[in-house]
């Protein structure tokens, strides 16, 4: 009855293969643009992973008749603060999109779209992971199996055999090591 949870185990990543900074206004409506493109039935989560910690600013200069007299030219040329950017270095993750293997089409087109509103390339790649987690596919289905995977939000704890063993479940008190 009701919605049931599916398993989104498909991640589609767009990196970026340069350092650059991104504008924070090309940046912070992205991940809605990307849901309103691609139904929201094929697309679980979208994650921005570049934080905005950069500030850019702008020397204003005068291009009329006249302006020669109003401009000091390279002298305290800094400028005044106009916005904040992404930093981003070489191979970062710009966002990462999870869905379904039958739907993961779908992410990479949205992507491919999305890649045009950013300066310089990005390359889009789709994980061997399972989801956000940091498991292999046939790793998280093996343990998934034995019980010794717990959620955690979007990501996923691997239950160990270390700690004390009244906190464990009957029958999981000595496990093989991971």
């Amino acid at each position: 009855m009701g919605k049931q949870p599916v398993r989104m185990k498909a991640v589609v990543y767009a990196l970026s293969p340069f350092q650059q900074k991104i504008m924070s206004g090309l940046w912070k409506d992205l991940p809605t643009k990307i849901h309103h493109k691609v139904s929201e039935n094929w697309i679980s989560a979208t994650l921005l992973l570049a934080p905005l910690v950069g500030t850019y600013s702008i020397n204003k200069m005068l291009s009329c008749a006249g302006a020669d007299r109003l401009q000091t030219g390279m002298r305290g040329a800094f400028g005044k603060p106009q916005g904040t950017c992404a930093r981003v270095s070489i191979g970062q993750v710009l966002l990462s999109v999870r869905c379904k293997d039958s739907n993961s089409h779908h992410a990479q087109e949205a992507l491919r779209r999305a890649k045009f509103k950013f300066p310089g390339r990005q390359k889009i790649i789709v994980s061997r992971k399972w989801g956000f987690t940091k498991f292999s596919r046939a790793d998280y289905v093996k343990w998934k199996s034995e019980n010794r995977i717990m959620p955690d939000g979007v990501n996923a704890k691997l239950l160990g055999c270390h700690g004390p063993l009244t906190n464990r479940q009957p029958g999981r008190a000595f496990l093989q090591s991971a």
